[in-house]
């Protein structure tokens, strides 16, 4: 039986958009809030940044393994039940997170509630088109792409308040009113739909899945400790890789896939994705670097911290607009090479930031690089997708998901092992590195640089957008 969609006549818009915003925006607000505790984490649980970083990471991860079961579960369940659900669980895994008695249990619930998130957003996206009137559609949808930029822009203040007047325990409670509105109003007005129950989850595709992509993290993440050419470091790596090839090879040979890598065959939508992923891997450096540095290095408050990053977010939530509209004008082309010019000349700019830097000038280059971010992911995004066909889109739209968050995921790991080699290097001792502000300094400078590198390597990509390239 196929999933049946309701009339959208009957259908209450602004409680459905209420639940929707909430939502988003929680699982949105919850990838930025953590990243400014790090140092507070690493202090409370008298552990170091290489465990504490996978409260964030694996998050992320999560993320990233729970965006392409949606799809799935949406068919086999219908939309209310599966977001009643997630609302549920993310719900509870907040709770445990503000109970957390160590950085295990921590990690733990946050992989719950990135899960959860993993599947909320695919799911409200569902949920508006198959709800919400035509003509409303994209009313709709530019409410739930702000909500998905204004959690990352109050996420570093709404962290800074908490760790500098209450408690990093309410980085989590904060979450509950407004998750307990979304379930309340979820199963108040949302409407069933009845799935096809016939379908079955190719469960040995999942375990790939999540194990590869686990493995593979927890390699760059125990690199720190263990050295990047240990032997236990550079196994784990190859094991990881294997699971995630033979998880490739098994969704090109399967009836229903989880991913359908086939998509990859139109060509602009895979150089799309490549550098979606990339830009997503270049935004988590700044936004877990800059916070660690100013705290760490300059001394400053989180709360202090939190208002140094909120312009940057800001400001790409108002620019979204204009790219819309400059986007018809203009071609992806022209944004996205502009975009990222702006990020490497930014980013190179931040790799020579010291303890002497003004907060002015920290703002201005994280300014900058939020303004390139703008002008690139929405044109590189809608000119890999615009070409795929209708009976593709929902694979390609879940493969760019799953990509996005498996590069940010996986950058963090990478990044952070490569500043703890880079500050131990300088320091000689890895119990130097925590103190030295020297160290911590030159490990940042380095990490800036090899994303300007890899952004430097990005820019020519964009030529392939210069030609309109026939659909697939």
């Amino acid at each position: 039986m196929k999933s049946l969609s309701p009339s959208t006549a009957s259908v209450p818009l602004w409680p459905i958009m209420t639940a929707v915003f909430c939502s988003v925006f929680i699982s949105n607000l919850n990838t930025s809030t953590v990243n400014l505790a790090v140092p507070t984490l690493i202090k409370a649980f008298h552990s170091d940044m290489s465990i504490v970083q996978w409260a964030l990471t694996g998050y992320m991860m999560a993320i990233g393994i729970g965006s392409p079961m949606a799809g799935f579960l949406i068919s086999r369940y219908g939309n209310k039940k599966v977001y009643a659900t997630t609302l549920i669980g993310f719900s509870l895994a907040s709770l445990l997170c503000s109970l957390a008695w160590s950085p295990l249990s921590l990690i733990g619930a946050r992989v719950i509630q990135g899960g959860c998130a993993g599947l909320m957003l695919p799911v409200t996206l569902t949920l508006l088109y198959r709800t919400v009137d035509r003509k409303q559609q994209p009313m709709a949808v530019s409410l739930w792409e702000a909500a998905g930029w204004l959690g990352p822009a109050l996420g570093p203040v709404v962290s800074g308040i908490c760790l500098q007047y209450l408690s990093w325990r309410w980085l989590f409670l904060l979450n509950m009113p407004l998750l307990i509105l979304s379930i309340v109003l979820v199963l108040r007005y949302v409407p069933a739909s009845v799935g096809d129950h016939s379908k079955r989850l190719d469960k040995l595709s999942a375990v790939l899945s999540s194990t590869g992509s686990f493995t593979v993290l927890l390699s760059f993440s125990r690199a720190s400790a263990w050295g990047l050419l240990n032997i236990k470091t550079l196994l784990l790596l190859a094991v990881g890789i294997l699971l995630l090839v033979l998880f490739v090879r098994r969704q090109l040979h399967a009836d229903n896939p989880l991913l359908e890598f086939r998509v990859f065959r139109y060509r602009p939508y895979a150089i799309s994705v490549l550098m979606l992923g990339l830009i997503n891997a270049a935004l988590f450096a700044v936004v877990y670097f800059v916070p660690y540095f100013l705290q760490t290095a300059q001394g400053l408050r989180a709360a202090d911290t939190g208002l140094i990053m909120l312009p940057s977010s800001v400001i790409t939530v108002l620019l979204l607009p204009l790219v819309g509209k400059l986007y018809t004008k203009l071609g992806p082309m022209k944004l996205a090479g502009t975009g990222i010019s702006l990020m490497i000349l930014a980013t190179w700019m931040l790799s020579h930031i010291n303890v002497d830097t003004s907060s002015g000038t920290v703002i201005l280059w994280t300014v900058t690089r939020n303004i390139g971010i703008a002008f690139s992911s929405m044109p590189l995004m809608n000119a890999g997708l615009s070409g795929v066909s209708d009976s593709l889109i929902g694979y390609a739209t879940s493969m760019t998901s799953w990509v996005r968050q498996c590069m940010g995921s996986l950058s963090i790991a990478i990044l952070t092992a490569y500043y703890t080699w880079r500050t131990i290097s300088y320091s000689g001792t890895t119990a130097a590195v925590a103190e030295s502000t020297a160290a911590v300094t030159y490990g940042v400078h380095h990490v800036f640089l090899l994303v300007t590198l890899l952004l430097v390597c990005m820019l020519p990509l964009v030529l392939i957008f210069k030609k309109k390239v026939p659909s697939v």
